[in-house]
């Protein structure tokens, strides 16, 4: 009884110390995009290239409803009053639609009868959609910190999230992507061997790995030995 009664306490204390955790709207709307991002390398899995026509409409079939789960992550703060989060979610659900809009009109010229269409002004449609994903996933970056003070600035970042929060987000990352992200470190130290060329990872993949850099990067030193990302507005 007595170990029961230690192990109800130690249960206590810890739920305890969770529930005490006051985390801020900009950490749980960072927590939002990655679970976002997720969805969308969900839908990703389902490629076409190369596929025959009936794989690739039921691909594309099955690409909508992660499409779907990705905007439900987004759509609720898209009147949020922190202008960085409203610029980043804005961008990010028009962007996921404008895709999502091209897999419905490709869906419906690939089941129309008659000879195969052209179908690239769709799939080009598709593709600028994604790029626009992963450079609206970098608006980020003014949700995480504060504007650099100087076009050069230097020493340490200031963070708008705690150090906490940055820490339970890099974990979620690793949660979400944790294998994507330890195949992209293993392809790079392989490049910088010289024992690949290039290498080729979905934009969700990038925009995480973006989310990764801005997380991991506590001075702007750091940011400057090779990360694609600018701290200047």
């Amino acid at each position: 009884m007595k170990r029961i009664t230690i192990t109800l306490i130690l249960i206590f204390v810890l739920l305890s110390n969770v529930a005490a955790i006051d985390y801020s709207e900009n950490y749980w709307f960072v927590r939002d995009l990655i679970n976002c991002l997720y969805r969308l390398q969900l839908a990703v899995l389902y490629n076409i290239k190369g596929q025959e026509e009936e794989i690739v409409i039921k691909n594309l079939h099955n690409q909508l409803p992660h499409f779907k789960e990705g905007k439900m992550f987004i759509k609720k703060w898209l009147e949020s009053k922190n202008e960085a989060i409203k610029a980043t979610a804005m961008g990010m659900y028009v962007n996921i639609s404008e895709i999502e809009s091209a897999v419905k009109d490709l869906i419906n010229i690939l089941t129309e009868s008659g000879p195969i269409p052209d179908v690239s002004r769709y799939t080009a449609q598709e593709d600028y959609g994604w790029n626009k994903i992963f450079k609206t996933t970098s608006l980020a970056l003014w949700v995480i910190m504060k504007p650099a003070e100087s076009k050069e600035p230097q020493g340490k970042i200031p963070f708008i999230i705690t150090d906490q929060e940055r820490k339970s987000l890099i974990a979620h990352l690793g949660r979400m992507f944790g294998r994507q992200l330890e195949e992209y470190d293993r392809l790079k130290s392989r490049k910088k061997e010289g024992m690949v060329d290039e290498f080729e990872l979905s934009v969700p993949v990038w925009s995480a790995l973006q989310l990764r850099s801005l997380l991991t990067k506590q001075t702007y030193e750091e940011v400057k030995e090779g990360d694609f990302l600018s701290l200047e507005r």
